[in-house]
């Protein structure tokens, strides 16, 4: 609420008049305006008081106006509810509300606030009977609604803020007191009555009327208090940290302080003048969400992160796992492109080279059969040796249709009268260490026989030569 408000108005509607104060945010603190119109006095009733006022006032989106009612406006009322949550319990209320009220509920404007779970004054006893503790606060429509009717009327409806107890005030300038200032009591005066409010390091307590518990003087009556409070609200009951408002204190046996003198932060606020009930109205907006709020529909709490230091460290480590692995996917991914990218290229590169191993392949065999023939003459006899060899001694009736080498063996393919005859005139030659049939001998239609020779050189046939 704070983030988007350059001003803040608090009126503390008193019994006979208004107080009221303005602050503003310039350069990032706040600070009171003392140009800004205050309330004159009169004796024109509170909604006139009020009216006349806003008319003063200049209509601004950045300004939030906050009032603060005096306690003894407000119907307080404790409820325990045994066996429900805290959450629980005050939906409880809020749907029965003519149940806990005297006043029926389109009389009322009303609220309820959850005393039970990080309150300090919730006891252990509470928690081990699961019982859950609220208070309903409530004030009649007849006081706040020509109020309401003022604010319209004046044009300040969008500015309006949170109208509250002056005690939730009180927390809210407490606030930007130090954390060890807390728990505290503060005494305060508000109208004829003075009243004792209890603020713990979570928030507003709960405030009591001092009057209620003893004629005698004012130490008096809040040490017959303290017995009433658990620790540590009991022995502060007896000695106020701080005050609001003027009374006679003389009876005490320690001063309270005032929280302008004594909260550094105050100090802009204040002006040099004491806290007073307009200060406290400022503060119901200084608080995000302050414990009591007078209006015709429940509000709505604001998220709040609770988290500890190791959920902040879990936290920090999963943030940081989750940046180093996005950053290894994208790594990995332009990897990837590349090799994609790598694969293609070497697929195309492997079909240009498809063609030249196919040659290769083919000189490659060229080359072994020239190996042969090296080999063939270096070693075996010649090869038109052999073939002059064949052709003398190969029968007249018989011709040769096919003839090769191959792993340093001749093999012939003839057709004629006699195979056996064939093989016979070749064994006779020196050339040869082996000569053989290597097929089946078929007969053709004109009685003549088709055969296939095989003939192995001799390795000396270099110096076998005729």
């Amino acid at each position: 609420m704070l983030r988007r408000t350059r001003k803040i108005t608090g009126i503390y509607l008193g019994r006979d008049s208004i107080e009221a104060i303005t602050i503003g945010k310039t350069g990032g603190a706040w600070s009171v305006l003392d140009e800004e119109p205050t309330p004159e006095e009169s004796t024109a009733p509170i909604p006139e008081q009020v009216r006349a006022f806003l008319a003063q006032l200049k209509v601004e989106r950045t300004r939030r106006i906050t009032f603060a009612v005096p306690d003894t406006k407000v119907f307080f009322r404790e409820i325990s509810f045994p066996q429900l949550s805290p959450d629980e319990a005050v939906a409880a209320v809020r749907m029965a509300v003519d149940l806990h009220a005297h006043l029926k509920k389109e009389e009322i404007y009303f609220d309820v606030y959850s005393l039970t779970g990080d309150s300090e004054t919730a006891s252990t006893t509470d928690q081990d009977k699961n019982e859950s503790r609220v208070i309903l606060a409530y004030i009649e429509r007849s006081f706040l609604s020509p109020i309401l009717k003022a604010v319209t009327e004046t044009g300040h409806q969008r500015s309006l803020g949170i109208i509250s107890p002056l005690s939730c005030g009180i927390d809210g300038i407490l606030r930007l007191a130090e954390p060890g200032a807390f728990p505290c009591t503060v005494l305060s005066r508000q109208d004829d009555d003075i009243r004792i409010s209890l603020h713990s390091s979570t928030g507003w307590e709960g405030s009591h009327s001092v009057s209620l518990f003893s004629s005698s003087g004012l130490g008096h009556r809040l040490a017959e208090m303290s017995r009433l409070y658990p620790e540590p609200f009991g022995s502060l009951v007896k000695n106020p940290s701080f005050k609001i408002g003027e009374f006679q204190i003389a009876d005490l046996e320690k001063t309270p302080n005032d929280p302008c003198t004594t909260i550094k932060a105050l100090e802009p606020l204040c002006g040099g003048a004491p806290a007073g009930p307009a200060l406290c109205a400022v503060g119901i907006a200084m608080k995000s969400y302050p414990e009591i709020a007078f209006q015709d529909a429940p509000r709505k709490k604001p998220f709040r992160l609770k988290i500890n230091a190791f959920q902040i460290l879990a936290f920090a480590v999963t943030a940081a796992m989750l940046v180093a692995t996005a950053f290894g996917m994208v790594r990995m991914m332009r990897v990837s492109s590349k090799v994609n990218h790598v694969e293609k290229r070497l697929k195309e590169l492997e079909n240009r080279m498809k063609p030249l191993l196919e040659t290769r392949a083919k000189i490659d065999d060229i080359e072994k059969k020239k190996q042969e023939l090296t080999e063939f003459t270096k070693e075996l006899p010649g090869v038109l040796d052999v073939l002059r060899e064949i052709a003398t001694l190969t029968p007249t009736d018989t011709w040769i249709r096919n003839f090769s080498l191959s792993s340093r063996k001749f093999r012939l393919s003839a057709e004629g009268k006699s195979a056996t005859a064939c093989v016979a005139a070749l064994r006779k030659s020196r050339l040869f260490s082996q000569v053989k049939l290597v097929s089946s001998v078929t007969k053709t239609k004109d009685g003549n026989e088709r055969f296939s020779i095989e003939i192995v050189p001799r390795t000396s046939g270099r110096g076998g030569k005729k």
